[in-house]
Formats: C-alpha cells, structure tokens, sequence
C-alpha cells in the first residue's frame, strides 16, 4: 500500500511535465517547413519563411520561364486587381497568414494561383521532411485540390564550388632568386 500512495503522490508531477513538454517540442517543428520548395508541376520554387507576426508565407523566388515572348519578365497577369497585374512573378507572395496549429499542421492560410488569378484557403502539412502537402479550398476542406511540393536545397546552404584548376603555362611563374 505504501509503494502506491507514493506512485498518486508523483503522478501530478509527471502528469505536470509532460504538459509543458508536449507543446515545446510542438513548437520546435513550427519552423520546419520554411525553406525552398519545388512546385508540384517544376515550374517554380517558393521560399517559406516566418513573418514577424509569427504566420508563414511563400514567396515565388525562381520560375522555369521567367520571359515572355517579349523577352520581358512575366507578371500575374491573371490577377482579378488590375493594379497587381503589372507585378512581376518572381518575389510574389502566394502562400500567407498560414499558422502553425499542431504537430506538422500549418493552417487558417491563403494560397493564391497565379495561373487562375484564384486565391483559396490552405492548409499545409508536412508529410516528411521533403515533402510538403497544400490543400487549397473554397469553402469546406473536403473539396478543393492538394499538390505536394518537394524540398530542394537552398542556394545559401549549398556549398561553394572548387576552385578551378589552370593547367596553363602562362598560369605558373617561375620562382625568382634573389642574390
């Protein structure tokens, strides 16, 4: 009997530090889908970064085809605001608000498609560490469309490349001797 009245006794206490432990490792992920992401169809990547209010936001930070037929840079010319048409595509936000909610769950987003001009509600789950799953909708969460977008390395992160090697004549000098 003694054994178990010491067992009730410690029970608040475990119970008390799983509670602060629970939501701490929960907010080590939060940051986890920030990064550069490949679009589901290769034709753009997307930088996910924190905002300072704490929300999240992809920005549009490379484009398989950057110009036009013009050779100018392509804008969001689908954008139903006449006045964000001329804005160019490369540094558009199209992932916002976005929340870290649960454990690899980031919702209460906006995504927007260029393509269609469309804004949705989004919800974003990491599904591995290179795999990020959105699912916009209209609505109800059971319709809408998921694409899965995959980590790519940053451009920042990736190692410099060697130096390059000169095998030329004209790139050795002779010593010089001094008397």
């Amino acid at each position: 009997m003694h054994r178990h009245a010491a067992w009730f006794l410690a029970l608040p206490l475990v119970m008390m530090l799983m509670a602060f432990a629970v939501p701490m490792a929960a907010t080590e992920n939060a940051d986890a889908i920030v990064g550069t992401w490949l679009t589901s169809d290769k034709k753009a990547k997307v930088a996910v970064a924190r905002t300072a209010a704490g929300t999240y936001e992809g920005t549009i930070c490379w484009i398989s085809d950057p110009l036009d037929a013009t050779g100018t840079a392509r804008h969001d010319t689908e954008n139903p605001d006449a006045k964000l048409r001329a804005k160019p595509l490369v540094g558009l936000t199209i992932l916002s608000g976005a929340t870290f909610d649960k454990k690899s769950t980031w919702d209460d987003g906006t995504i927007y498609d260029p393509q269609s001009g469309s804004s949705y509600s989004c919800t974003v789950k990491l599904e591995s560490p290179t795999v990020l799953k959105l699912h916009g909708y209209i609505g109800i969460s059971l319709l809408g469309r998921t694409e899965r977008w995959s980590k790519v390395e940053d451009a920042a992160a990736s190692p410099a490349p060697p130096p390059a090697v000169t095998s030329s004549p004209a790139a050795v000098t002779a010593p010089t001797v001094t008397p």
